[in-house]
């Protein structure tokens, strides 16, 4: 199982396939999946990797972007 998750500290989007933790690979916080919700959830892995670039693109845009100062959660 593939999901993409959404650091809370960072914001930075990620392949996971942990199923109790995951450390973020850009700024290093380690998060419990109880307490992130999965963007998107596949079997495939190939699939996750689109959904993840998708998902990043729109981030370009202020979309999904934060607020200044704000954390994600």
């Amino acid at each position: 199982m593939y999901r993409i998750v959404r650091c809370s500290n960072c914001g930075n989007l990620q392949i996971t396939s942990a199923r109790k933790r995951f450390r973020c690979v850009r700024c290093g916080a380690i998060q419990d999946m109880n307490s992130v919700k999965p963007l998107y959830v596949t079997e495939d892995s190939r699939r996750a990797r689109e959904m993840l670039a998708e998902l990043k693109s729109r981030g370009r845009t202020s979309e999904f972007r934060k607020p200044a100062g704000m954390k994600w959660g």
